[in-house]
């Protein structure tokens, strides 16, 4: 890097000559720098992927302007430092693009990792260095890798397992419908919500890939599901887990009728409506290995939507803010009405003591009629309103 010192003598002038020199010279000592923003399908480091041959982006840096790409070379690798090309070297392709380049190497298998580096050529025909390496799991391709079976009967699902040493890879692809939580040894998966996106579930219905190893531990372990209604009004779920142990062993856990069910303090949700929460039906450690299954069920195997199943490949939705009220006026007895400044999607977060029983309810709107009340008219038939039940 370039250092920058006092300049005696100089106007403005001078100092913007000194500072284009330096510039010119550093441009002249880096050339291209690495590629940067390494995509697949426009997601970085994407899993499940269920595309065939995938599109590659990443985007240019160099230290001169009026730079652009004369070649690349893409190598993609089964082995995670990307050392060589395995499963594509592309070798030097005189071309400038840098966006949807089609992997062209050999087959892809169904629930694999791969790792991908690229390096550019300038216009001059400077080689930049090796990006840093980037990655895609792919997820199933067929439907006859899918064993698992659609299963009901409530909206908690669990399933025990045990695991036979270390884990070195274990993924799990789940469609749980109209909406599922994933949880595993008593902690929520990932930070995804509201998996999986909607489509019209008899054309396609998404499923949703996560990485289980950080969560897993030999010995006995526990898989839990929470199933809401969504946009599907019918609560289903398809699962299965691929775990690859030290030594090379598989396995495979799937749904099917073994799985224990019981509906949980979830007793109604909607889009529209809102959900409604009894706290007093929580099962505590429902998700941990271990856990008394007393008035459990096996779960039912149910008919499952009539679409195709595909990989979810979209950016998920994530909590990104909380919200903090600006004020709060009391408008009624009972009656407290909290100014969030901002329309928002999103949940109420409240904390609450009182007598087993006692309902609190939250409802909600973007207007206020003159008293202070809350005006849902303009949300039409929608009750926007959640309940929450002290245990």
């Amino acid at each position: 890097m370039a250092s920058f010192f006092p300049v005696r003598g100089f106007g403005l002038l001078g100092c913007l000559l000194v500072f284009l020199f330096l510039a010119r010279a550093a441009g002249a000592q880096n050339g291209p720098s690495a590629a940067v923003g390494l995509k697949c399908e426009y997601l970085t480091d994407p899993l499940g992927l269920d595309v065939r041959a995938p599109r590659l982006f990443w985007t240019l840096v160099h230290a001169s302007r009026g730079q652009s790409q004369r070649a690349f070379q893409i190598l993609v690798s089964t082995l995670p430092g990307c050392a060589r090309g395995d499963m594509w070297d592309s070798g030097k392709v005189s071309s400038p693009e840098t966006t949807h380049v089609v992997y062209r190497g050999k087959p892809l298998a169904s629930d694999a990792s791969y790792f991908w580096k690229v390096r550019w050529w300038d216009k001059d025909g400077t080689a930049s260095p090796w990006s840093d390496v980037a990655r895609f799991d792919t997820g199933l391709f067929e439907a006859d890798e899918w064993k698992g079976r659609w299963i009901g009967g409530a909206n908690q699902l669990r399933q025990e397992f045990a695991v036979d040493g270390e884990v070195l890879r274990a993924r799990a692809y789940v469609c749980g419908l109209g909406y599922h939580e994933l949880r595993v040894n008593g902690r929520k998966v990932g930070a995804n919500v509201l998996d999986p996106a909607w489509t019209t579930y008899d054309k396609r219905a998404l499923y949703v890939t996560y990485d289980l190893a950080p969560y897993l531990k030999a010995g006995p372990n526990a898989v839990g599901v929470m199933l809401g209604d969504g946009w599907f009004k019918r609560k289903a779920l398809l699962a299965q887990i691929h775990l690859v142990m030290a030594g090379g062993k598989k396995a495979v856990i799937a749904t099917d009728a073994s799985w224990r069910v019981k509906d949980g303090p979830v007793t109604s949700d909607s889009i529209y409506n809102g959900e409604t929460y009894d706290a007093r039906l929580e099962t505590p450690g429902w998700d941990a290995p271990g856990f008394k299954e007393a008035g459990w069920k096996a779960a039912r195997v149910v008919d499952g939507p009539k679409g195709v199943l595909s990989a979810q490949l979209m950016p998920p939705i994530r909590v990104t803010d909380t919200l903090v009220p600006l004020h709060m006026t009391h408008p009624a007895p009972g009656v407290y009405v909290f100014d969030m400044g901002q329309n928002a999607s999103g949940w109420a977060r409240l904390r609450v003591s009182g007598p087993a029983g006692t309902a609190v309810r939250m409802r909600f709107a973007e207007l206020l009629y003159p008293n202070g009340m809350i005006n849902q008219e303009n949300l039409r038939s929608a009750r926007a309103e959640d309940t929450y039940i002290l245990k």
